[in-house]
């Protein structure tokens, strides 16, 4: 890793607020048990189920960095003393907020909801056990099962009240985000002043219910990889014309890890085509572009490296120093860590400031305890 004593960040003191980094359990469900009824325990003990499974082999061997590796052995984010050391201590985030894969893929590959709910909630009960009491730069987006909107709304309520809970991660599945199946979810995120988070999880296009890609099953994982931004548009375009933002004025989306240099294009067609065709949808009060600006927030990594002059204008289109927020996707193999990245693309500091820090502490707020 680079010093951060000879980078740009340290010179601003800007303490980055990261919101995508990707705590694991591991060695199984039997982690788990501490945090289910008996009932449950024993079911899961009989079964021998493993907590998931992916149709495609990452090519690189492993989905997290070599170097992430605790000394002791321990896979990639597994262990929050080491995960400290390695990047808490050396970036000094003021924030990192934790997304756990492990439940959002089960959530996908399940069909049971109350045992998809079941282990949910036993990975937020670890995850607050284990990882928020080691540090308070750690926080919590907490999973919650999208196959049951009153399970969900449950799992919100028991949650939200816990010190270093930010947001909600909901994955997505065969429903469109703006049907009215999830309103109770986002009245609930909004009563408890949360954000919904959703992030890639890595079932999309393979599993049935899981959200579809365009033009049937990947064969490769490259191509998975590369396709994954078509989900946050096809979802974009579902909540701004079905008029979630409209009745929904306060909620906040954020899209975790679907890339984000798209969005110019599909900014520009939603508005032309929200003109042209108001007649279909007239509850769209607002062009898509101001929905977007004032309640959707979309994650840095994986950035799509250009040139600096193209890269700022590429921003200007997005009105990308509104609702860029900062994310490592530590610890996994593409991570774009803070002082690189940022301080090779990025030429403006005012802006570098804004999507590091800002963006993130005007959607979090309070709930940002380091």
């Amino acid at each position: 890793m680079n010093n951060p004593e000879k980078n740009n960040i340290s010179e601003e003191i800007i303490r980055p607020i990261d919101c995508d980094v990707h705590p694991v359990v591991e060695g199984g469900l039997e982690q788990l048990y501490p945090y289910m009824d008996s009932s449950w325990k024993k079911k899961f003990q009989m079964s021998g189920l493993v907590p998931h499974s992916n149709r495609h082999v990452n090519p690189r061997g492993s989905v997290t960095r070599k170097d992430a590796i605790s000394p002791e052995g321990k896979i990639g984010g597994s262990d929050p003393f080491f995960t400290r050391e390695q990047y808490l201590d050396v970036y000094d985030p003021k924030c990192a907020a934790l997304i756990a894969m492990q439940p959002s893929q089960l959530s996908l590959v399940w069909t049971n909801p109350d045992m998809v709910h079941t282990v949910t909630s036993a990975y937020n009960d670890y995850f607050i056990d284990k990882w928020l009491s080691v540090d308070p730069r750690y926080h919590l987006v907490i999973n919650v099962t999208p196959q049951d909107p009153k399970l969900a709304v449950k799992e919100i309520k028991r949650l939200s009240k816990v010190k270093g809970v930010i947001g909600i991660n909901l994955p997505l599945i065969n429903i469109p985000l703006g049907d009215r199946y999830f309103y109770p979810i986002f009245e609930a995120a909004i009563e408890e002043n949360l954000p919904i988070m959703t992030h890639v999880t890595g079932a999309e296009g393979t599993y049935i219910g899981a959200a579809p890609l365009a033009g049937g099953v990947t064969k490769y994982y490259v191509e998975r990889y590369i396709t994954y931004p078509q989900i946050a548009q096809s979802t974009l375009v579902n909540l701004i014309f079905e008029g979630v933002f409209e009745r929904y004025p306060d909620l906040k989306i954020v899209f975790v890890e679907y890339a984000f240099s798209w969005l110019g294009s599909v900014l520009t067609r939603m508005d032309q085509s929200w003109r042209n065709l108001r007649i279909e949808t007239p509850w769209v009060k607002k062009k898509p572009s101001d929905y977007v600006r004032d309640n959707v927030y979309f994650t840095t990594q994986p950035i799509d490296e250009m040139p600096k002059k193209q890269f700022d204008s590429m921003i200007g289109m997005i009105e990308g120093e509104h609702n860029l927020l900062f994310s490592s996707d530590y610890p996994h193999w593409d991570n774009d860590m803070p002082d690189e990245t940022f301080n090779r693309l990025f030429s403006s500091p005012e802006l570098r400031k804004r999507i590091l820090h800002d963006n993130a502490m005007n959607l979090f707020g309070s709930r940002i305890r380091a």
